[in-house]
């Protein structure tokens, strides 16, 4: 189990070069998690350039989407990831299956408009990234006594559009990260057996699927360090 550790501070403030200094000593065993892939490059540059390494071998700052793929590789949870325009795709076949069914109105017409497709794939997205499978939202919108007639639809789209996912073993980019937390609470990522310490930082917040990964993988390392941001001001 990771001993946990925070160290907190304003934007200006050593909190980074601290952390980047903790890093260097674990180059080889260790990560830093960074908010974007952009963030990352320059993070990087910036670890070489105040260091006296003449190049760092690997990527040891990755942004938490490169991370959960490297966490996935090799494992029984690393299925196809599909792009926006494969996700569209699978949201129009379930959104076709849900109209078969009858189980669309009173949204018939408007489901032919691109807007429909559109709001209801960002919803999904939300769902997905707030941990709620097709199961939870079915029964929140089952208890409900005010739910609305474009939540039922919303939750049947839904339960089939994961069910064409998993037929065809793929996920969406939300889904990787229910994945990673599977494999973390499931099995052991071939990744632990290089990475025992793992540095996060640059982030305000973290989103529900993120937090959820940071949980389950504590088991697996030795350390875990975060930098956590602090509004200076009075």
């Amino acid at each position: 189990m990771a001993r946990v550790r925070i160290l907190s501070g304003p934007e200006r403030s050593e909190r980074a070069a601290i952390i980047d200094g903790l890093l260097r000593e674990r180059l080889g065993d260790a990560l830093l998690i960074v908010p974007t892939q952009r963030y990352a490059r320059a993070r990087t540059v910036g670890l070489i350039a105040h260091s006296d390494l003449p190049g760092v071998w690997g990527k040891p700052i990755v942004s938490f989407d490169e991370f959960v793929e490297a966490l996935l590789r090799d494992t029984p949870y690393a299925l196809r990831k599909i792009g926006p325009l494969a996700q569209r795709v699978y949201l129009e076949r379930a959104l076709a299956l849900v109209r078969e069914q009858g189980d669309l109105a009173p949204f018939e017409r408007a489901a032919e408009t691109p807007g429909f497709i559109t709001h209801v794939g960002r919803i999904i997205g939300q769902l997905t990234q707030g941990t709620v499978d097709p199961d939870a939202f079915e029964k929140r919108v089952a208890s409900r006594n005010d739910a609305r007639p474009i939540d039922r639809v919303v939750s049947a789209i839904y339960r089939t559009y994961q069910e064409l996912l998993q037929n065809d073993g793929a996920y969406d980019a939300q889904g990787q990260y229910w994945m990673a937390d599977l494999c973390c609470t499931e099995c052991r990522s071939p990744l632990f057996d290089r990475v025992r310490a793992i540095f996060v930082d640059g982030f305000d917040d973290f989103t529900p699927s993120e937090f959820r990964i940071l949980v389950s993988m504590r088991p697996h390392l030795e350390a875990m360090t975060f930098g956590m941001p602090v509004d200076a001001r009075p």
